[in-house]
């Protein structure tokens, strides 16, 4: 295993509605052990108990409601109301979403603080222009690369299938002389049991 240390950070998108909804339904990609989806229940728990339970936010984990994909376009669309997204994700709609997913550019949680203090007002803007409001983030651990087989050298990378999750990590899988393949995290085990991946980038 070797390390590629850097902080994704996850962002969860709101819409305003003219009618007020007694339940709001929020997708998430990742499943209930996960630290963002138990930061979007804590979140859920907190907006129920200071509207007085006026207003209920389902979190709906694991992809189970709505893939990651499609996570941001069923928000913009209002199909839901809110919705955790990776932000990296989104690279190819604006250069600004790419920033926290560039390697080596924060390694720990004190650099990505700063990272996102220093981005977070034209993330804003960004997402403003889509209608769309940043409700908060959720810090990663530092990143490291798995693979089926020992990795010694850049060499060593060549000719492999490598999990990629955003325009940033399909490009990094690039330069590495991986393939990259885009694999939903709810299907990294059955991927590296069908060999449809040999390695990946995810916090441990």
């Amino acid at each position: 295993m070797m390390k590629k240390a850097f902080i994704a950070t996850l962002l969860s998108l709101a819409v305003s509605t003219t009618a007020f909804a007694a339940r709001w339904d929020m997708p998430t990609p990742y499943g209930d052990g996960n630290h963002p989806t138990q930061v979007a229940n804590s979140f859920a728990k907190e907006v129920t108990e200071n509207s007085d339970g006026k207003l209920e936010i389902k979190v709906h984990s694991g992809g189970s409601l709505i893939k990651h994909p499609e996570i941001h376009r069923a928000v913009k669309s209002r199909q839901v109301q809110l919705g955790e997204v990776f932000v990296g994700r989104l690279g190819n709609i604006d250069p600004i979403y790419k920033l926290d997913n560039l390697p080596f550019l924060a390694t720990d949680f004190e650099s990505a603080k700063k990272l996102y203090a220093a981005s977070k007002e034209a993330i804003s803007k960004s997402l403003e222009k889509e209608g769309l409001t940043l409700l908060y983030t959720v810090p990663w651990p530092a990143q490291d690369l798995y693979t089926k087989k020992a990795v010694k050298s850049l060499a060593d990378l060549k000719g492999l299938k490598m999990r990629s999750y955003s325009p940033t990590t399909s490009r990094l899988a690039d330069l590495m002389g991986t393939t990259p393949v885009n694999v939903p995290f709810s299907d990294v085990a059955q991927a590296f049991t069908t060999s449809t991946i040999d390695g990946m980038i995810t916090s441990p």
